[in-house]
């Protein structure tokens, strides 16, 4: 039985460091924060998960191997192995057999959200091992030491609490299985201090919190008062989603019929329907389960924020469960149909497997971060721009992160200050702001109201009130009477594809009366496009109806450097009709290969000139 839990934990692990990002993979989601979090020893957002925290903090610091956002990431790793591979020994506690079990297990490993969750950081994998830990000690405290498994369930149910609360959902089932066993209710009532003090103890990891607050919270709403701590452990502010649908969410029949295939297949599906049975067997521990899951499954469907598949795992984990118990019965069936039924049931447990490579195949696909390295490109891309002194980037909360984080981790750029706001007001402000002190104001996306100042692109970061100006390029064509344009076309260095920057410097001698579009093209020798790519100047943010007299307006387009490429076309045309009104042709770099340099994080890419 360990031996298969064992094999199903380290094979659930090989699959999710496979497909685990190397770095940072992200920017708008918590697996940013955490990564940072972690490294600063911060206060994640609400509840604080203090248990994840701590946890996260001593990857970042003392793991020696990877990058840090890895480090982080293990942490869902390792929590989701061990959640598989206790799920075998949860399986074999409901008396399951062993294949039974460990198709429960293998179930669950490759339902699509907890293996998505497994391979970033996200606190939804350790959550379903304290409940898999849980629900574990429950069904032993029947065996030989049933003091013993009790104190476990207390201690989890406890560390529980210190890291995701929905574990109270179990409550209402946990009460309903201890009233049904006067055996357990007897140790009960001779281990409650103990059980009490082990649920307590861990509490006391809630003592980060105020211990932490000097540092803070990212976003830098965490009060250190009482106040602030008692608001912030409760996440009040969440409460939100349950009394309001602020989201517009609507989730009808057949939402729930997409989330619940795309964890389990109809075949898994069929199987836990028919698992139900293994309640006229076990009907106190299989209401454990049913009711436990009921009270989750109300929670996640009342809950209406974006992201409710990570809710429903405790119900896709008792559903991995039911699918165990429904293959079981259906090899006690084959069972008594055959005398010697290990080759039939063999021959069937295969065939189940070899139905399901398919589909596990387009997952792996699906959910596969290994090549994530889009983020980090953009974050090295930026603060390796020839930014001047005093320079500030105003962007949204996750881009300033992704930022910070490359200040602090990897010490690119930490005079650079970042100025994090969501609301496009808000981030107006704090550039008229930075140019009231002298300061020279940089913007990551597009602004409404920014190009009442002149703007530039500079690497993927927009310039305001324009950056030192760019020398002429060599290749120029007159797009209107006062109006030329020179393109310039260099290697990008980077971890990830390889790319080319194509540098577009507007000189406007007399601004145009129409709104002007550009299409890069990237051709083979015989003509055939492989790239394209039609923008707005300046990364979309100052168009040429905004464009002022005497003017040189640099902008940047990047396109991926293709060994067959042969030439970049740039045409410019009118953005109302499509007509175009110039194009020149440069030749396109073409990738001769370089190694990643593990020791500084990126990879100087060779190129040469078709």
């Amino acid at each position: 039985m360990y031996l298969w839990a064992g094999l199903a934990a380290v094979g659930a692990l090989v699959l999710y460091l496979r497909t685990m990002s190397p770095t940072v993979a992200t920017v708008f989601d918590d697996s940013l924060e955490f990564a940072l979090v972690a490294w600063r020893w911060a206060i994640p957002h609400p509840t604080g998960y203090p248990l994840y925290a701590v946890l996260i903090g001593l990857a970042a610091h003392l793991v020696p191997v990877g990058e840090v956002a890895w480090r982080v990431s293990l942490v869902s790793a390792l929590a989701g192995a061990a959640t598989v591979g206790l799920t075998v020994l949860l399986g074999r506690a409901l008396g399951l057999s062993l294949l039974g079990a460990f198709w429960a297990a293998l179930v669950l490993a490759t339902a699509e959200t907890f293996w998505a969750q497994a391979r970033i950081a996200e606190v939804y994998t350790l959550h379903l091992l304290l409940t898999v830990l849980l629900l574990l000690c429950l069904l032993r405290s029947h065996a030989d030491s049933p003091a013993l498994a009790l104190r476990g369930a207390a201690l989890a149910f406890g560390l529980g609490l210190a890291h995701h609360r929905t574990i109270l959902l179990w409550v209402p089932a946990i009460l309903l299985y201890l009233a049904l066993s006067a055996t357990v209710q007897a140790h009960l009532r001779r281990e409650w201090p103990r059980l009490l003090l082990l649920t307590l103890a861990p509490l006391a990891f809630y003592a980060y919190l105020p211990l932490r607050g000097h540092v803070g919270s990212l976003d830098g709403t965490y009060q250190n008062t009482l106040t602030g701590f008692v608001r912030w452990v409760t996440a009040s502010a969440y409460t939100v989603f349950l009394s309001e649908n602020p989201f517009g969410q609507v989730r009808d029949a057949g939402f729930y019929w997409t989330l619940f295939t795309a964890q389990l297949s109809p075949a898994a599906l069929l199987l836990a329907a028919g698992g139900l049975l293994w309640a006229r067997r076990r009907p106190r521990e299989v209401t454990l389960l049913v009711v436990g899951a009921a009270a989750n499954a109300l929670f996640a469907a009342s809950y209406h924020v974006g992201d409710p598949e990570v809710f429903w795992l405790p119900v896709v984990l008792v559903a991995a469960l039911l699918s165990g118990a429904g293959l079981h019965l259906l090899f006690e069936a084959v069972s008594r149909r055959w005398p010697r039924p290990l080759v039939p049931v063999v021959v069937l447990f295969a065939l189940l497997l070899a139905g399901h490579v398919p589909r596990w195949e387009a997952t792996f696909r699906r959910v596969d971060l290994s090549g994530a390295w889009a983020a980090a490109d953009f974050a090295q891309d930026a603060l390796s721009q020839p930014l001047p002194e005093r320079a500030v980037i105003v962007g949204i909360l996750g881009e300033m992160t992704l930022l910070r984080y490359w200040q602090e981790v990897h010490g690119l750029r930490p005079d650079v200050r970042t100025i994090a706001a969501d609301a496009e007001t808000d981030r107006l402000a704090a550039v008229e702001e930075a140019l009231a002190r002298g300061e020279r104001p940089f913007l990551t996306r597009p602004l409404p109201g920014a190009e009442r100042w002149s703007l530039d692109a500079v690497g993927p970061l927009i310039a305001v009130e324009g950056a030192p100006p760019e020398p002429p390029s060599p290749h120029q064509v007159e797009v209107a009477p006062g109006l030329r344009v020179g393109v310039r076309v260099e290697p990008l260095d980077g971890i990830g594809p390889a790319r080319q920057r194509v540098t577009l410097i507007w000189f406007v001698e007399r601004p145009p009366n129409d709104a002007l579009k550009t299409s890069l093209r990237l051709r083979n020798g015989a003509g055939v496009w492989l790239a394209q790519v039609d923008c707005v100047p300046v990364h979309d943010a100052y168009p040429s109806t905004a464009w002022k007299a005497g003017e040189r307006i640099v902008d940047v387009v990047d396109l991926p450097a293709l060994p067959e490429a042969t030439e970049i076309e740039v045409v410019v045309y009118r953005a109302a009709d499509g007509i175009p009104l110039a194009s020149t042709v440069v030749p396109a770099l073409r990738p001769t290969g370089g190694p990643f340099d593990p020791a500084s994080g990126t990879c100087a890419p060779a190129y040469r000139l078709r």
